[in-house]
């Protein structure tokens, strides 16, 4: 039961993250990505970004919206609430 909950949590996260970049889900699937603290010096999270591999498929990346040149999107704090 517990790994069933625990598979639903991590979809209903990946359904709320593509929604946040502007993408479909299946797209998400296919870059390859890393999310990232903003910890202050007082050890408080201020936010969170997402980091996207180089390697990714260009032709999804292009569609990520707020992509910066350094292929990071800031995400919206309630995404992890």
């Amino acid at each position: 039961m517990k790994e069933q909950f625990e598979d639903y949590q991590d979809k209903r996260f990946m359904e709320r993250l593509a929604f946040e970049l502007g993408i479909p889900i299946d797209e998400l699937e296919e870059l390859k990505w890393k999310i990232h603290e903003n910890i202050g010096n007082d050890d408080i999270t201020y936010g969170y970004k997402i980091e996207f591999s180089d390697d990714s498929p260009k032709h999804i990346l292009e569609k990520v919206e707020g992509l910066s040149k350094t292929n990071c999107v800031d995400l919206n704090m309630n995404l992890f609430l």
